[in-house]
């Protein structure tokens, strides 16, 4: 064990090592050290087909999906997923330059003052920090060693699949990538999915249970545009301040526990405002002409046309406080003085985004149509080099559609942003095999037995994850609601929810404990790392594929 041990944490400081930061280049570094890893293993010299690169569709970074496939006998196989992609370093400050060498790291920390908890876990030595190291270059690690030690049986009943996915901290691009090929080598090597194991690290509470999860929360993104109607700020009652509106919307939203999914004693997070501004470019002594902002919803079971629908009534319950409002304190202020503005009576349209599109289709046709889709190119294109982003991007196509409606009266368009990430639960399984329904009892078993320690079953991961990926039991509702009113679906997701799809397996997060994740005290428990989270997985995938 300790061989193997030491085998773990060398690759693993290797991984670290390679700066790997999202959504750039360096992702490509780390890709090759992985494919070249795994290509110097005896198993694929003789079996170079199989392993691969499978390219980013459409990629403008030329990210790949690293795989490896170990045959065994039979259909049953086991798919191992990790990202390889890590968040910039920016919050290490002047410490960046030791933020991929754990042990230099930890020397310059002993040098300054740290938070106490940060204090006590490195000078215990149980743990390991750097940028990565949690997420999730520890699971990486574990899943390519464990390959490579099937690799080395020439006899073991099932396959196993390796998997290491780029992009992940941006709306899980290689996942989404890695759908197609995993149906691919599915019909080519005649292999039965029965599950998928990521690895992302867990918190631990106050218990210090260990942590398995058997789900991941889906996510949407709302984006909420209000246009108002401008008017000097001297003259505030003959317009219409759309930032009030948003306001009372986010008021309306915000931690608003009605959306929160229970599953038994799961509860999932209220939703949240991740932004809101104005669309002012530039100081005006005026009301603005329109707001944006864009509202997190996390989910366990609820469909996104549920979600939906329950955004709407909230708007119209703002639009109504609102107006209300305008109302009230206009009378007010007419009996303040010898003003007699007549009171404004305000009706606020509310519309998805694809009742506004059609509605500017049917009244110009194909020139309308011409002159977004040009519009849409050139900020697809702006997406792909960097130099604009897919939040701006879908606010200014939500102008484009409006600047086509006559209708100028104040209107509040509900759309969806990137990312979406649809539940997957394994409670959608009613027929799940014994070994998989009991996997997580037998793990708390094993970890009991060899080092006291318990492991509860939780069913949703609620940090967002890659196994969002793995099944598509609500694709329907996803393509009817979410399709149509998602600025940027074909560029991301259409052809994954669109196509025919026969992916469709369990999930679980087998991960080490980690803590501080995109923060300068990302760390990951050294016992984890280098012994006991390989043992479990390692019976995991034994206790999958010997089943009878």
């Amino acid at each position: 064990m300790a061989a193997q041990a030491n085998k773990i944490l060398r690759l693993f400081y290797d991984l670290v090592a390679v700066r790997s930061d999202t959504c750039t280049p360096m992702e490509r570094d780390i890709e090759r050290f992985i494919y070249d890893w795994f290509v110097a293993l005896s198993y694929f010299q003789k079996n170079p087909h199989l392993v691969g690169c499978e390219p980013v569709a459409d990629d403008p970074l030329d990210r790949v999906v690293v795989w490896a496939l170990v045959l065994g006998k039979g259909a049953k196989t086991l798919v191992l997923v990790n990202h390889h992609d890590a968040v910039l370093p920016t919050d290490y400050g002047s410490l960046v330059s030791y933020a991929f060498d754990p042990p230099a790291l930890a020397e310059q920390m002993r040098k300054i003052e740290l938070p106490d908890d940060l204090q006590r876990d490195l000078e215990s030595g149980d743990w390991i920090f750097g940028r990565g190291t949690a997420d999730m270059k520890a699971g990486a690690a574990i899943q390519m060693a464990l390959t490579a030690e099937f690799s080395e049986k020439t006899d073991f009943d099932g396959n196993l699949l390796f998997l290491s996915v780029p992009g992940e901290e941006y709306m899980s691009i290689g996942m989404l990538n890695s759908v197609a090929l995993m149906e691919k080598l599915q019909q080519d090597h005649d292999l039965d999915y029965q599950l998928l194991i990521d690895s992302e690290t867990h918190q631990r509470g106050e218990d210090r249970s260990g942590v398995i999860y058997e789900g991941s929360a889906g996510k949407l993104l709302a984006l909420v545009y209000v246009r108002g109607k401008t008017a000097h700020v001297g003259n505030v009652f003959a317009g219409f301040n759309p930032l009030l509106l948003l306001s009372e919307i986010i008021l309306q939203t915000e931690l608003n526990t009605d959306f929160c999914d229970v599953v038994e004693h799961e509860v999932a997070p209220p939703p949240t405002w991740m932004f809101m501004g104005d669309r002012q470019t530039q100081y005006e002594s005026s009301v603005p002409s329109a707001a944006v902002g864009c509202l997190s919803v996390i989910s366990q079971h609820s469909q996104p046309s549920r979600i939906a629908s329950q955004l709407i009534r909230l708007i119209d319950t703002a639009c109504q406080n609102v107006t209300r409002k305008i109302e009230q304190q206009q009378a007010v202020y007419n009996s303040k003085g010898i003003t007699t503005e007549q009171v404004a009576a305000w009706d606020v349209q509310i519309r998805y985004f694809a009742e506004i599109f059609e509605s500017a289709a049917k009244q110009f046709g194909q020139a309308f149509r011409d002159d977004y889709h040009n519009t849409r190119q050139a900020i697809g294109r702006r997406i792909d080099e960097n130099r604009e982003s897919i939040h701006t991007g879908s606010y200014a196509l939500i102008e484009k559609v409006l600047s086509y409606i006559p209708d100028l009266s104040p209107t509040v368009v509900l759309a969806f942003l990137p990312p979406y990430y649809p539940n997957a639960a394994n409670w959608n399984y009613p027929n799940l095999p014994e070994a998989v329904a009991s996997l997580s009892e037998a793990i708390d078993s094993l970890s009991r037995e060899k080092w006291g320690q318990r492991y509860k079953k939780l069913n949703c991961y609620m940090q967002i994850s890659d196994m969002s990926f793995a099944s598509f039991h609500e694709k329907g509702d996803a393509v009817s609601t979410i399709g149509p009113n998602m600025p940027f679906w074909d560029k991301y997701y259409g052809s994954v929810f669109t196509q025919e799809r026969t992916l469709s397996m369990p999930v679980i997060n087998i991960g080490s404990w980690g803590k501080d994740l995109h923060k300068f005290g990302e760390r990951v428990y050294r016992p984890d790392l280098e012994e006991r989270t390989y043992a479990i997985m390692k019976h995991a995938v034994q206790h999958v594929l010997e089943a009878k």
